[in-house]
C-alpha cells in the first residue's frame, strides 16, 4: 500500500522489465508491518534508515530468487541464442573458460534480468575475448583454484624439478598422449578417408613398438620405398595419392605401407650400411589381416633383400596392423633375418597406453571428477550447424 505499484525496487534498479509478458503474469505483495512508523505521510515511500534497509535487502533478495526460478527457462534460451552469436570465439576456449562464460551469463541475467538480449549478445563477445587475452591472470587463478592437496603435491613438484625439468617432461608426454588420443579416433574407423594420415602418425609414435625405436635413430626411408614401390607395380595405378606430397610412404586403396631404418656402425664408428629395417603396414579400419596380408610384408622384405639396397645381416621387422586377425594368420613367422608380426589396432593402442603408464586413461578419470562443464555452452558447441531460437521478447 506505500507507494506505487511498480517492478522498480526502491533503489529504481527495475526486476523486470514491465513491457514483458512476464511481468503482466506475476504480482509480489510484502507485508511489512515493522516497517509501519518508517512510513512517510503522505505514504509514498519510507523513510530511509537501518531498519529499512535490513527489509529491502531481504525483500530484494526473496523476489530476484523467486524471478530467477520463474525465468529459467526464457534465460536458458535467451543463453543459448547469445552462446550461438559468438560460438566460434568461444569453442577455441579451454573447458574452464567456456564454462566461466556460461556462468557470467546465468550471472549477469540474474543481477540484471532486465537486460536485452542485443546486450546479452555483446556480453558474451566481450567476456569470450577477455577469458582469451586473460593469460597474465591465468597463474594467479590456477593456483587460487587448487585444492591444498594440489597445492603439496606442486611444491613438492618444484622441490624437486626445475620449472624448465617439468616442461620438457610433461611437453614430451602431452605430445604422446594426444597422438594415442588421434590414433584412437581414426584406426577403427572403417569409413574414415584420413588412412592416408595415420601412416605419419607411426612415424612419430615408433616408440609404441618398443624403446629400440625412440628418437631420430630410426627415419623413413625413401630409397627403399621406391624398391616396394617397383615391386607392387599397377597395384600402385591410380591408387598413390599425391606422391609428392607424401612421398613418405606408399598409399594402396585400402592401406599404406612406410620403411624406417637406422644406420649399421663399423668398428671405427663410420656408417657402413642399415643395421635394422622397420616395415609398417597399416590395413584400413575394420580390415581382417589374413595369410595372405602377412606373406605379403614377407614379400616386400624378399624384394627388399634382392634389391642390394641393404646388407646380408640386416635385421628386418614388419609389423601389418588391422582390426582383426584370422586364425590362419595370428602367429609371427621368421625367417632367417626377417621377422613379421601380425598386430590388431587395438593391442597396438592398449601397447601405447602401457608405455605412457595408462596416464591417458588416468587423467580422464580424473577429469570427470573435476571438471565442470557448463551444459548450454557444451549443447551449443556441439551442435554441427547453428540453429536460430527465437525469444519472445520486446524491446
Amino acid at each position: 500500500m506505500v507507494g506505487e505499484p511498480s517492478w522498480k525496487g526502491f533503489d529504481d534498479i527495475p526486476y523486470l522489465d514491465a513491457r514483458r509478458s512476464q511481468a503482466r503474469h506475476h504480482t509480489f505483495i510484502i507485508e511489512a508491518d515493522c516497517l509501519l512508523d518508517q512510513v512517510k505521510e503522505d505514504w509514498s515511500g519510507f523513510q530511509e534508515g537501518p531498519l529499512f534497509d535490513d527489509v529491502h535487502q531481504v525483500v530484494k533478495e526473496y523476489v530476484s530468487s523467486q524471478l530467477n526460478n520463474l525465468l529459467k527457462d526464457v534465460h536458458k534460451e535467451r543463453k543459448i541464442v547469445a552462446l550461438e552469436g559468438s560460438k566460434s570465439d568461444i569453442q577455441s576456449l579451454p573447458a574452464v573458460s567456456r564454462a566461466q562464460v556460461g556462468q557470467f551469463l546465468d550471472e549477469i541475467q540474474r543481477v540484471i534480468p532486465t537486460i536485452g538480449q542485443r546486450e546479452l549478445n555483446a556480453s558474451v563477445q566481450v567476456i569470450s575475448k577477455l577469458e582469451r587475452a586473460r593469460t597474465g591472470f591465468t597463474l594467479l587463478e590456477q593456483l587460487a583454484q587448487l585444492e591444498p592437496e594440489d597445492l603439496d603435491k606442486l611444491s613438492d613438484l618444484l622441490s624437486n624439478w626445475s620449472v624448465m625439468e617439468a616442461s620438457l617432461v610433461l611437453d614430451e608426454l602431452d605430445r604422446r598422449l594426444k597422438l594415442i588420443e588421434t590414433l584412437e579416433r581414426l584406426v577403427e574407423d572403417p569409413s574414415s578417408d584420413e588412412l592416408h594420415e595415420i601412416q605419419p602418425l607411426f612415424e612419430a609414435g615408433l616408440w609404441i613398438f618398443g624403446p629400440e625405436y625412440e628418437g631420430i635413430s630410426f627415419a623413413s626411408n625413401r630409397s627403399l620405398l621406391t624398391v616396394v614401390e617397383k615391386f607392387l607395380g599397377d597395384k600402385l595405378t591410380g591408387s598413390l595419392r599425391n606422391p609428392r606430397k607424401r612421398p613418405d610412404f606408399v598409399a594402396l586403396p585400402d592401406s599404406t605401407i612406410g620403411i624406417y631404418s637406422r644406420d649399421a656402425y663399423d668398428e671405427r664408428g663410420e656408417v657402413n650400411g642399415i643395421g635394422k629395417l622397420l616395415i609398417i603396414e597399416l590395413k584400413r579400419g575394420g580390415f581382417e589381416i589374413t595369410r595372405k596380408e602377412r606373406s605379403q610384408a614377407q614379400d616386400y622384405a624378399s624384394e627388399l633383400r634382392k634389391s642390394g639396397k641393404i646388407q646380408q645381416g640386416t635385421v628386418i621387422v614388419g609389423f601389418v596392423l588391422g582390426s582383426r586377425i584370422a586364425e590362419d594368420a595370428l602367429v609371427e613367422v621368421q625367417e632367417g633375418k626377417t621377422i613379421i608380426y601380425p598386430r590388431t589396432y587395438s593391442i597396438v593402442i592398449r601397447q601405447a597406453h602401457a608405455r605412457t603408464f595408462n596416464l591417458l586413461k588416468k587423467m580422464r578419470e580424473l577429469r570427470k571428477e573435476r571438471e565442470y562443464l557448463d551444459p548450454e555452452v557444451e549443447t551449443v558447441l556441439s551442435r554441427p550447424s547453428q540453429l536460430s531460437l527465437s525469444v519472445n521478447e520486446q524491446s
